[in-house]
């Protein structure tokens, strides 16, 4: 049997398949283009297509389901695509060709952690029975940036230069400023990390208006390596915990306090360091929620509005990584608290979103 020849592109991964010897290896791009989808495009020569019939690609691992896609065969390619595949460890892909009889004619398999939607090298072994190919492949950037829409009060990407010391408000309302954050890489671009008190703030007391009925604050959070999870931290918030999301011991909360009057509702969560994480919390119509990647940890039936803090800008303003002791009594937090690990994508609505 002869090789497969590969040849390279720069988004689609390109297998040509032809009559050659068997030295001859290329290195192709497998790519993932959007939302974690691995697509494949091989295309065939007389020869090969003659001698193939099927062809799919499975991914799998230990805590996600088994992703199982058929390749479409015609005169000129194969092709095909697997889609959603999750964040997570030990993502094992293979890709298998088969003859006219049935039998695998060509067989290919990797092992790749998908911890984040940054480029991840990927490397196949398709094994014939005479010979060998090499595929050397990009699981692509795809960027799950949040929206911007007219329910959004404010939104951080975090995206600007690592030398800058202000951060944009995509609703060119309320500019931000380091206070000791460190830029570094994220979930989706640019983020910002914290340790030992570091922390980044919005010094205004009306990016949410008093009376606000429905609400979402959320973003993307990753633990470091110095990460407690039997400490307490905070993630993002106003001072006044009038709306802020804090950890403590294995439990997410969410508070919405009202002056004195101490509002929350908490969900208990498995995390890891150095994985990432998307938190959301709302408030309005379905009384207060707390998520942790889209799935529901907490809920109580506080229907009450949002309501700023008489008491001025300086309990009203949003913190990144950080928060004054103030307001958190409620949920047994009496120091200042800060975060170990980087937060990215940041945005408030004045909508229900989950």
């Amino acid at each position: 049997m002869k090789t497969l020849k590969v040849t390279l592109s720069v988004l689609i991964a390109a297998l040509t398949m032809s009559a050659c010897s068997t030295s001859d290896t290329n290195n192709p791009v497998l790519s993932n283009i959007t939302d974690r989808t691995l697509a494949i495009s091989i295309p065939l020569s007389k020869e090969a297509s003659a001698n193939v019939s099927t062809a799919q690609i499975i991914v799998f691992s230990a805590d996600m389901d088994t992703i199982t896609a058929p390749l479409v065969i015609s005169s000129s390619t194969i092709s095909g695509s697997v889609t959603n595949i999750p964040l997570g460890y030990s993502r094992k892909i293979e890709i298998s060709v088969y003859d006219k009889n049935g039998i695998i004619a060509y067989f290919g398999e990797t092992s790749v952690d998908v911890l984040s939607n940054k480029p991840i090298s990927v490397t196949i072994q398709l094994k014939p029975v005479k010979g060998t190919i090499i595929i050397n492949g990009t699981i692509v950037e795809a960027y799950n940036e949040f929206t911007l829409d007219d329910k959004t009060l404010a939104l951080y990407r975090l995206n600007e230069s690592m030398t800058a010391t202000a951060l944009l408000d995509e609703t060119a309302r309320s500019v931000g400023s380091i206070g000791g954050g460190i830029r570094t890489d994220g979930y989706s671009k640019g983020a910002l990390s914290f340790s030992n008190g570091k922390y980044a703030s919005f010094i205004s007391d009306t990016i949410i208006p008093t009376g606000t009925a429905n609400g979402t604050v959320e973003c993307y959070f990753k633990w470091s390596s110095t990460w407690d999870s039997t400490s307490s931290y905070a993630i993002f918030g106003n001072n006044g915990a009038r709306c802020l999301l804090v950890y403590k011991n294995k439990q997410f909360y969410f508070l919405k306090n009202h002056d004195n009057i101490f509002k929350h509702v908490s969900g208990t969560a498995s995390t890891v360091s150095n994985k990432w994480y998307h938190l959301a919390a709302t408030w309005g119509s379905n009384g207060m929620r707390i998520f942790l990647d889209g799935k529901l940890i907490g809920s109580n039936t506080d229907k009450s509005a949002y309501q700023r803090s008489s008491r001025g800008i300086s309990e009203n303003s949003f913190y990144i990584g950080m928060k004054t002791y103030d307001g958190m009594e409620g949920v047994g937090i009496y120091s200042t608290t800060g975060f170990e690990g980087t937060i990215d994508e940041i945005r408030i609505s004045k909508t229900e979103r989950y």
